[in-house]
């Protein structure tokens, strides 16, 4: 089980394809020193990548809300925090001035739900 980052380059990596946001292992690369990229499975979804992740195909860097419920069941381990030690907020956009009934109840129960897996 790797303990540095530097030791990453020994395994097996899960990587996002194409990310905007800087949520992959490719933003570590210098730090990693991996040189085989037959050694990286890379999807823009991040289920393939939890799921990969769960059956043993390598070291994903996956967000918590993707990863949390099979962190706590114990199918999946965190072995780092971000490398970047960034805290990423959720929002919920909504283009209405008066929300409806149902809506509200569905942002009290996301909130709740999110609250409790992350």
């Amino acid at each position: 089980m790797p303990k540095t980052l530097t030791e990453l380059g020994e395994h097996y990596l899960l990587d996002k394809h194409h990310d905007p946001a800087g949520i992959c292992w490719s933003r570590y690369r210098s730090i990693i020193n991996f040189n085989d990229d037959n050694r990286i499975f890379r999807s823009d979804d991040f289920e393939t990548l939890r799921m990969a992740a769960v059956n043993g195909f390598g070291v994903g860097l996956l967000p918590n809300w993707v990863v949390s419920t099979d962190i706590r069941s114990e199918k999946l381990m965190p072995l780092f925090n971000d490398p970047d030690g960034r805290k990423e907020d959720i929002y919920l956009l909504r283009a209405l001035v008066h929300l409806p009934a149902k809506l509200t109840v569905f942002m009290s129960l996301l909130h709740e739900w999110l609250t409790r897996i992350i």
